[in-house]
């Protein structure tokens, strides 16, 4: 095998791919990135038997073939060559790289590299990259990190119901929504036999090589896996199994008190009301709303904070306590700086969104304390 590249096409090739190889792993073969030539291309693929990644750049091809190159020592060595064209050449699993007048030789590894098998998928729809980017980084945190009794809510659930494509998760303890009209419809979920729930490792590693620009991409889905295709690049994962939860009655509208307020103003005071809560379990800090402003109290060994936030009161005033980092993780991905937050009670959870936008919405669970 003997290929000649752009030292920073390759660069950034191994950079996108490199997400697939796991951190850890029993399989050696795993730690490595299959490389091979197709007429004029080198495609590269990595994978975790998960979650994998493969994409494509332009190459000379002198001699064809394959090879699986240890991911880290292959991926830092070429990110450290200069901005050149350098010629690769591939011997008895032995991989030389010539740059200038230099080269480096680095051993390949010997195996058989994991081929992706899925089975059919179906073309569901196509969806603007920057905006699914945005949807992901909207919910992906509201993800459970590890519940073994609910495998589903380490997911991201997906619904596409009357042109709307709706993007879902939850742990227990909050939920976050976002809803989005944005997509051009090629079927509907209706060829889907169950519910599509993907990982949210697969989403947050998605959301790293998602465009920030208007070009589409293409998501099919079959009954285990999902595919994500951007052109140049294609994500492959399993879904996960199970029946994700009827959001729709969690998220109710018989709220009794509004509370509209600042954004900014609101993130920065629990910030520093976070000083004195993050010695504590759940980060606490109690509201007091009042008619004019929101009082935010932090207590600890070592001191105390009372921060006073202007905003306007529609119904009684109440006493509220919760986790400041809920509320900090849905404050920083919420666009509009008018926002408003609805309750019911200081015993059941309160739901926050923008003023004017109720495409993305996000409910926190109190915590309840004793006085």
């Amino acid at each position: 095998m003997k290929f000649s590249c752009s030292q920073k096409d390759i660069s950034e090739a191994l950079s996108t791919v490199q997400k697939a190889v796991p951190s850890s792993t029993p399989h050696p073969i795993l730690e490595g990135i299959y490389i091979e030539t197709y007429l004029d291309v080198l495609k590269l693929r990595a994978t975790d038997t998960n979650i994998t990644i493969e994409t494509h750049i332009n190459a000379e091809i002198i001699k064809p073939g394959f090879v699986i190159v240890p991911s880290k020592m292959f991926t830092d060595i070429v990110r450290k060559l200069p901005d050149t064209i350098i010629n690769i050449t591939v011997t008895d699993h032995r991989i030389k790289i010539e740059y200038h007048n230099s080269f480096v030789n680095i051993n390949a590894i010997p195996g058989d590299y994991p081929e992706v098998k899925t089975e059919e998928v179906v073309n569901i729809l196509e969806f603007k990259q920057n905006e699914f980017r945005k949807m992901i980084q909207k919910t992906v945190f509201a993800a459970s990190l590890s519940d073994y009794s609910r495998n589903e809510l380490t997911g991201v659930f997906l619904e596409l119901k009357e042109n709307h494509l709706t993007m879902v998760c939850l742990d227990g303890f909050r939920l976050a929504l976002v809803k989005s009209d944005l997509i051009e419809q090629i079927h509907d979920f209706s060829a889907i036999e169950d519910d599509v729930i993907v990982p949210a490792k697969t989403m947050n590693e998605l959301s790293k090589i998602l465009g920030h620009d208007q070009e589409s991409m293409d998501i099919s889905i079959g009954k285990n896996h999902i595919v994500f295709d951007l052109g140049n690049i294609r994500l492959t994962s399993i879904l996960i199994s199970g029946k994700f939860i009827d959001y729709t009655q969690v998220v109710h509208n018989n709220y009794k008190v509004c509370a509209k307020i600042e954004k900014d103003l609101l993130y920065k005071s629990l910030d520093r009301a976070t000083v004195f809560s993050r010695d504590d379990k759940n980060n606490l800090v109690e509201f007091q709303l009042k008619e004019d402003k929101l009082m935010i109290n932090s207590y600890s060994e070592y001191g105390d904070i009372h921060d006073q936030v202007p905003m306007t009161l529609n119904g009684e005033e109440m006493e509220i306590s919760f986790n400041s980092r809920y509320y900090m993780e849905a404050l920083r991905v919420i666009e509009d700086n008018e926002i408003r937050i609805d309750f019911i009670n200081s015993h059941t959870p309160c739901l926050m969104r923008s003023l004017n936008n109720e495409s993305y919405a996000y409910m926190i669970l109190p915590v309840r304390t004793r006085n």
